[in-house]
């Protein structure tokens, strides 16, 4: 490995320096295993050489061996993993018009983003759209926290307000979570229906809330009073389940 190389792996932990240089990293050999089941490019794979000897030999030309200091300057974790693949940056597809889709309002948080992502993938959802303030989807935290499903679910990034107005368009019907709405537990999905999550702190913007057709919320049932709201990955989870059984 160059200097020159060592320099731009260890520049990819900033989105600036992975949307200049059109590269990622995945780290770790589970999330590593789902990533060569899917169709982007691998650029290398670096680790130590019992490590490499786990990837298949189709990989070969593709195999650097390098020492555990290199690692450590490279990766994202106190703890450096053992392997490290470098990736070529994607050109997100555009979104589709689906219902059982999840429209993400400016979240924040790399994990709950990862969470979301796989949990919409384990209950069969169709995509997850990001409005363009969201958190980067090539994010290691977003790739951890996902499991490696970041690469099987389809995920984009657009401008909330345009893709709701054409969501309607073509009859689908948007709900907004919100702590006031009516309950998930009564309410009537259907397989056109799609969901916002809004920011952790601020919620679904007021631009974004004046275009929902709903508002449906996760019901308290604690007897004390609780003015704090659900995590917004666990709120995603449950409307994610309740709404897959629903269309069962």
């Amino acid at each position: 490995m160059t200097n020159n190389e060592l320099k731009i792996y260890a520049s990819l932990k900033h989105k600036k320096f992975r949307k200049e240089h059109g590269l990622f990293m995945v780290e770790g050999y589970k999330t590593i295993e789902e990533l060569l089941k899917s169709d982007l490019k691998l650029i290398k794979v670096l680790g130590a050489s019992n490590a490499l000897d786990r990837i298949s030999d189709k990989w070969t030309n593709l195999k650097e061996q390098v020492s555990s200091k290199t690692m450590q300057r490279i990766s994202n974790m106190k703890s450096a993993s053992d392997i490290i693949a470098i990736v070529q940056l994607p050109i997100l597809e555009n979104y589709d018009c689906l219902g059982k889709t999840i429209l993400i309002d400016d979240i924040q948080d790399p994990g709950n983003l990862g969470t979301i992502i796989r949990t919409a993938h384990w209950f069969g959802f169709n995509q997850i759209i990001c409005s363009e303030k969201s958190v980067d989807l090539f994010n290691y935290k977003v790739i951890q926290a996902s499991m490696g499903t970041v690469f099987k679910l389809k995920v984009s990034y657009a401008n909330l307000e345009n893709v709701i107005s054409n969501f309607r368009k073509n009859n689908l019907r948007v709900l907004g979570t919100f702590m006031n709405g009516e309950s998930i537990y009564n309410f009537k999905f259907t397989e056109q229906d799609v969901f916002v999550l809004g920011n952790e702190g601020k919620g679904i913007s007021r631009e974004v809330e004046g275009l929902l057709d709903q508002k449906i919320t996760i019901p308290n049932f604690s007897k004390g009073d609780l003015t704090e709201s659900l995590n917004i990955s666990i709120a995603g989870a449950v409307v994610c389940s309740e709404m897959s059984k629903r269309l069962l």
